[in-house]
């Protein structure tokens, strides 16, 4: 046993080594940055898409910089109510087709919308996942890997040794599991939990290792040092109006950098886009919740076992197993 747990330590500092060392002499300058449209920076950030609202309308307010649409700004007294005009005589030869899909998520069979219909439509969106942000996630992947922002090869080798490595893992977790409840080998119950943690430990650095080059890997520390200096910026004042700051590209770039700020609070209810996140975060705890109970089960089967018979012994594994498939059902896809 004390083997195994010394090779997992092997494999999670080879992980490390491999997937979160790079280079730093590339030095990617904040022009550079401002010079990629809204939506690709946040992409780059969160290397996922994954219904990500802030995206969606981070490329809302970088249509209307570059006049695809107009938000046009209500005279009366509710100085933030706008209304989205789609400009149907602008040239579209220049424009990218992520900007198209955005195009049509908003004016799906009109040409202009509220901002009542559009935190509206977001709600639905939200309720039901939307197809074309797929869409959305593989123009950008095909963009960042013309540019050499994302290693092809790294993004097929990464994606292939997770999902395997994930498998083999928790073929080993019950093997060990079980060799240790049912003492076919003397297995203490403190190293079929260090075991356990070591390869939830080592899944976690899988899939959460960079598919960057040392470009992209620039890329990214860039937009670390931009996204500070975005929240340290206050846009609205009483001489700059809401007309005036969805013009400009740093509140566009905010949004999708997930910067809170005053003017996003104002452009748009985003109840919805903190529901995404409380969810997601909510799913993280499940899984960790799912993984304590599977150990209190381990330790407690591993102490009680030896005064029970063989087919009691069975029986209680089965029921183990369905208890932690049952929780992890529950738990994981239950809708709230």
């Amino acid at each position: 046993m004390i083997i195994l747990i010394l090779i997992n330590i092997v494999i999670i500092y080879y992980i490390y080594s491999k997937y979160y060392k790079f280079s730093k002499t590339i030095n990617e300058k904040d022009e550079n940055i401002k010079d990629k449209d809204s939506i690709v920076i946040g992409y780059i950030n969160d290397r996922t898409f994954n219904n990500n609202f802030d995206l969606i309308v981070s490329e809302i307010i970088e249509l209307n910089i570059k006049g695809y649409i107009t938000i046009e700004y209500s005279d009366d007294n509710d100085k933030y109510n706008y209304i989205i005009k789609q400009n149907v005589d602008i040239v579209l030869d220049k424009i990218n087709k992520y900007e198209i899909i955005v195009l049509n998520y908003l004016f799906s069979s009109k040409t202009e919308i509220t901002k009542k219909e559009l935190e509206e439509k977001i709600n639905d969106t939200f309720c039901s996942y939307n197809t074309r942000f797929n869409e959305i996630e593989k123009i950008l992947d095909k963009q960042l890997l013309e540019e050499n922002i994302i290693d092809e090869i790294k993004q097929k080798e990464l994606a292939k040794k997770t999902k395997m490595y994930i498998k083999i893992s928790i073929i080993l977790i019950l093997i060990v599991s079980v060799l240790g409840i049912f003492e076919i080998i003397n297995i203490s119950a403190t190293y079929i939990l260090i075991y356990i943690l070591e390869k939830l430990v080592s899944s976690v650095l899988l899939l959460k290792a960079s598919i960057y080059t040392d470009k992209g890997q620039a890329f990214k520390y860039s937009i670390d040092n931009y996204k500070i200096k975005l929240q340290n910026e206050r846009l609205l004042t009483n001489k700059v109006t809401m007309k005036d700051i969805v013009l400009k590209k740093e509140f566009a770039d905010s949004i999708a950098l997930h910067v809170k700020t005053q003017e996003k609070e104002a452009f748009i209810d985003d109840r919805t886009l903190k529901e995404t996140t409380r969810i997601s975060k909510k799913t993280l705890i499940n899984i960790f919740v799912i993984f304590a109970i599977f150990i209190l089960l381990v330790l407690i089967m591993h102490n009680i076992i030896r005064v029970l018979p063989l087919g009691a012994r069975i029986m209680l594994y089965v029921i183990m197993i369905i208890s932690v498939a049952l929780t992890a059902d529950i738990t994981l896809y239950k809708k709230k």
